[in-house]
């Protein structure tokens, strides 16, 4: 796959990196939208820029006063209400890391309901930009809902920016499986 100016290969993550446009004259006050409300930020996020670290992330889940867990040198996860997170840094070649917000139901589907599942995950896609909906086999052969929500900051952030793509990609995520759960109610709890 060539980039629009046909200078060669691009990795999966380069399809994910911010182009220039208009939000970036906006800067750090730019509201996020979750189900078409706005989400403001939350008083009192500093907004210098620090480095994309894993590190500024565990720093916005302690001002949530978040129970969450460090996995290695590149995650960070947690259980919110009904799903199962982590926290990415996505980097190739060198690049600034793209972030990650993963989320997974807490429920699965019988394999029989892939295909409803699927048209769930879809009809999600195309009525909500976030969080971006898929389902999965899973090992045991049921299926599994996701949500994830990556946003390419580059390679600094501020404390506000990434307070709001945590709370976006939390909210939206927990709003798609709360609807999972009205279309599902015959998913069963996963066993982890």
């Amino acid at each position: 796959m060539n980039d629009t100016n046909g200078h060669g290969p691009r990795s999966q993550l380069d399809r994910l990196r911010a182009m220039p446009g208009p939000q970036q004259t906006l800067g750090a006050s730019a509201p996020a939208a979750v189900r078409g409300t706005v989400v403001p930020a939350r008083a009192g996020a500093p907004a210098h820029l620090v480095p994309l670290t894993l590190s500024a992330v565990t720093a916005v889940l302690d001002d949530l006063e978040a129970k969450y867990f460090v996995d290695g040198d590149d995650a960070v996860g947690g259980v919110w209400e009904n799903g199962y997170f982590y926290f990415f840094l996505l980097a190739d070649d060198g690049e600034a890391p793209v972030f990650q917000v993963y989320g997974q139901w807490e429920r699965a589907l019988p394999a029989e309901l892939y295909p409803q599942a699927a048209v769930f995950a879809n009809e999600w896609n195309a009525e909500r930009a976030w969080p971006k909906a898929f389902v999965r086999s899973l090992d045991d052969d049921s299926v599994g809902l996701y949500g994830e929500l990556t946003v390419d900051f580059g390679p600094v952030v501020t404390h506000e920016q990434l307070d709001r793509a945590v709370n976006a990609g939390l909210a939206s995520a927990l709003a798609l499986f709360d609807e999972a759960a009205l279309t599902f109610p015959e998913a069963v709890a996963l066993e982890l």
